[in-house]
């Protein structure tokens, strides 16, 4: 791959940005096989943060450029001073604890959920029929780095899923639940929990969440539960 090209985000290209020195340093802790380059704007005059990234770097051996050029190009907006570039790759998911979702469709909201995900030590994403790009960088920044510490695997339906986890429990969470958090145990694995805005599910493994909070909140909220265990 030519690293002295570099194009503005498109959801064809190989490769996508993360934004922000914050988020660069989560790349570069969980995914530093995959970071092409890193790129710093000069102006960039936080010097702890700085030599954080130059150590990383060196250690692993990712190129650091200072073209003033190309970040006047990619980068979203003009305070992003700090930009990883990393390769697109899928790192599917392998626990016993998921989440499920279907039809999300706001790269922000997903990236919201996947923050959600890791904070609650989930770590597990899986997508159903998902109608945004996982790797457009808004979903990366909204993410605050968190899906590098993710693992997500991406099914066309719940079926197509079922054939690969057929023995894990799926629980579909929506408003007419039949079960309440509380009678759900906090410490039980394996577990999928299912959440889709937009279709009701009459099965008995259902838990009833709150239809007037958004969906990131309703999934805040039952994470929470299970995390508390």
């Amino acid at each position: 791959m030519n690293l002295e090209s570099f194009e503005k985000y498109n959801s064809q290209l190989p490769y996508s940005y993360a934004f922000g020195a914050f988020v660069t340093i989560e790349l570069l802790k969980n995914r530093p096989q995959d970071v092409l380059c890193v790129f710093i704007d000069k102006k960039f005059q936080n010097q702890e943060v700085l030599n954080s990234i130059l150590s990383f770097c060196k250690n692993e051996k990712i190129p650091v450029k200072w073209d003033q050029k190309t970040i006047n190009k990619i980068r979203a907006k003009e305070n992003c001073l700090i930009i990883g570039v990393f390769l697109k790759k899928i790192y599917p998911v392998d626990g016993k604890r998921q989440v499920l979702l279907k039809n999300i469709q706001d790269e922000g909201t997903l990236g919201t959920i996947i923050r959600s995900i890791r904070g609650f030590e989930f770590n597990q994403l899986v997508l159903i029929h998902p109608q945004v790009d996982l790797f457009h960088p808004q979903v990366i920044r909204a993410s605050m780095g968190s899906f590098f510490s993710v693992s997500i695997s991406i099914y066309p339906s719940l079926n197509a899923y079922k054939q690969d986890f057929n023995n894990q429990p799926i629980y579909f969470c929506h408003k007419n639940g039949l079960l309440s958090l509380n009678q759900m145990e906090k410490d039980l694995t394996p577990l999928s929990l299912y959440f889709n805005e937009n279709s009701f599910n009459e099965n008995k493994n259902s838990i009833q969440i709150n239809d007037q909070c958004s969906l990131e909140n309703n999934i805040n909220i039952v994470l929470f539960h299970f995390y508390s265990s």
